[in-house]
């Protein structure tokens, strides 16, 4: 005769989910998390500045003046957060945002 659940879960018995806690799939995106996290946490401290600011900071410095979409296109950011982390870096004095000459709804993003 089965078991009841609650029955095996009071004895400790195994979730056949715990099985998949240590599978390479399961492990990364947990990994991923607990390590932007922190890296966010430091950041915040050291610089006042969260990751996703600090990610539009690294790009711009290493690419160059770049409009709003070619950076979404490059890091795969999502457009409202990359919009909202370069009006937090443009209040900071930390970059300039302005606008194409040949089209005035494109913004540049610059150091």
């Amino acid at each position: 005769m089965p078991v009841p659940k609650s029955k095996r879960a009071a004895r400790g018995t195994p979730r056949k989910a715990d099985g998949y806690r240590n599978l390479l799939p399961v492990r990364l995106p947990r990994l991923t998390l607990l390590l932007n996290a922190r890296q966010s946490d430091l950041l915040k401290k050291t610089a006042g500045i969260g990751l996703t600011e600090w990610r539009v900071l690294f790009l711009l410095h290493h690419g160059g003046d770049s409009s709003v979409s070619e950076l979404r296109r490059i890091s795969a950011m999502d457009a409202g957060l990359l919009s909202r982390s370069a009006a937090r870096l443009q209040s900071a004095g930390l970059i300039s945002v302005g606008r194409l000459p040949n089209d005035g709804r494109r913004r540049i993003l610059r150091l």
